[in-house]
């Protein structure tokens, strides 16, 4: 994928078109929409809700499933898709010739980050060879059109008899503005009020090859980077001699992101109650 379309730390963005910034009791509002996926993972089984105060608020739809293409070279711009959403207000208190409430749209989607950072490979953990090609060193990693990405790579050559075996500590953040759950979960977001644990999966290969990450799965904390062991496995290496090569991460996981509409409900003079 072109290194320009694989940057970013944004997911699926909602947004409000021109929205109005307040109605009058009793009236009924059309609200335009816009769910935009700015990464560059497919999103197939998105969930968005319209949440409301339903004492003053009544919406008869309010949740709906949605589809959104990812970035890619044929389409830089990423999948957008229009939504529309009506309210009526029900009233307001005889006390109140005003109200402000906020109108919330959601959206919970399962999403995919994909990593690759070039690593060294040195099985001369002696250091007898002055003019190697490269050196292990950590790399640190930037946004890779995901909201979770993989933030630093730490390479280990672990001497083993008589081989050497790569491993790799690999450091995990959340750098979007949403929500991590769990893939299982992105659905069940957008409906249930229990918590959520913000787990994501990982896997990883070196030159094709899968590494064995330990733990298989991570629970991704607010402000704080989780760290996962992938290691390889039959490297012999020696007989290679120092080379570079493609480490590649595939971070699986479920995303939560919103926005929020402030919204007036307003008297007229006489207005007492809905009909």
């Amino acid at each position: 994928m072109p290194q320009d379309i694989a940057t970013g730390t944004i997911a699926v963005e909602p947004s409000f078109v021109n929205p109005p910034s307040s109605i009058i009791m009793c009236q009924q509002a059309n609200i335009l929409a816009r769910l935009s996926n700015k990464g560059t993972s497919d999103v197939t089984r998105g969930v968005y809700t319209f949440i409301v105060e339903d004492q003053v608020l009544y919406a008869p739809k309010k949740s709906d499933t949605f589809q959104l293409e990812g970035k890619s070279k044929f389409n830089p711009q990423g999948g957008i898709q229009q939504l529309q959403f009506s309210v009526k207000n029900t009233g307001l208190p005889p006390q109140l010739e005003s109200y402000s409430t906020p109108i919330i749209l959601q959206a919970c989607y399962p999403y995919e980050t994909f990593s690759t950072t070039t690593v060294c490979i040195d099985p001369d953990v002696q250091n007898t060879n002055p003019n190697k090609v490269c050196r292990p060193s950590t790399v640190s990693v930037g946004g890779q059109g995901a909201p979770v990405a993989v933030t630093r790579v730490e390479p280990i050559m672990e001497p083993i008899q008589d081989s050497v075996t790569p491993s790799f500590i690999i450091s995990i953040a959340n750098l979007g503005n949403g929500k991590v759950i769990s893939s299982n979960d992105a659905q069940a977001a957008c409906t249930t009020k229990q918590p959520l644990k913000g787990t994501v999966q990982v896997m990883a290969d070196l030159q094709a090859e899968p590494l064995i990450c330990q733990p298989e799965a991570i629970t991704l904390e607010s402000g704080k980077e989780a760290k996962v062991k992938c290691t390889a496995q039959g490297y012999s290496g020696k007989e290679q001699g120092t080379y570079q090569t493609l480490l590649s991460v595939t971070l699986n996981y479920g995303y939560v992101t919103n926005t929020i509409l402030p919204i007036t409900i307003t008297k007229i003079p006489g207005q007492e109650e809905c009909t």
